[in-house]
């Protein structure tokens, strides 16, 4: 299979995009051409924009690039700690990846002052089930939380961030509207829910808070 990479475009003075550089993450990808991720966050910009993570399914690995303009620096490769990984998510000098195979969990590491991820020990946690599809997850604007969305299960998972940048146990909250994809966070500490509706219905996707 062909080597996972990012691709660069630029944007001219009206807004369209031109097709740049590629980058090569040294990782592989799923392949599949309609969402094979079915994630949200498999690449993510550092709050500094200083950084860009990404995801490489298919060799359980993580891809940590400089930003320099328009062009990317490989600065790392390192394992997932887990089996196909599908969404990062980043806070100060903590990362979060989940990883979806298996018994779906996310693992914790620090981020170095060089842009290198060195993992937490003890910190793989367990979701509400295995097989529950996770899609994405995000850190609360102080930190101090990081919750995690289920498809499958139509759950979020609220883990607490401990001192040593580890999690708690999850506290499972069972989302009352169908599809649940996505979750970010307002400024003001909002959780903001995206849903996709039931499989078989048109038109009802929805955000809720």
């Amino acid at each position: 299979m062909e080597g996972n990479q990012v691709i660069a475009y630029s944007r001219a003075d009206d807004g369209s995009l031109a097709e740049r550089n590629h980058f090569a993450t040294g990782g592989r990808g799923s392949g599949g051409t309609t969402d094979p991720l079915g994630s949200q966050g498999s690449l993510t910009l550092s709050q500094n924009h200083s950084l860009l993570f990404t995801v490489n399914t298919g060799t359980g690995d993580l891809s940590v690039f400089r930003v320099n303009g328009a062009n990317l620096e490989l600065v790392q490769v390192a394992s997932s700690s887990g089996s196909a990984p599908v969404a990062i998510a980043q806070h100060g000098n903590l990362v979060y990846v989940i990883n979806f195979a298996g018994n779906s969990n996310v693992v914790g590491f620090h981020l170095d002052d060089d842009g290198h991820l060195v993992t937490i020990p003890n910190s793989i946690r367990y979701l509400s089930a295995t097989n529950t599809g996770p899609s994405s997850l995000a850190f609360s604007p102080d930190g101090r939380f990081l919750l995690v969305t289920e498809k499958v299960t139509n759950n979020i998972d609220v883990f607490s961030v401990n001192s040593d940048g580890s999690l708690s146990q999850p506290t499972i909250t069972p989302n009352p509207i169908p599809g649940v994809f996505d979750v970010d966070f307002s400024p003001g500490g909002a959780a903001l829910i995206v849903q996709t509706g039931g499989a078989r219905n048109a038109n009802v996707s929805s955000v809720s808070s």
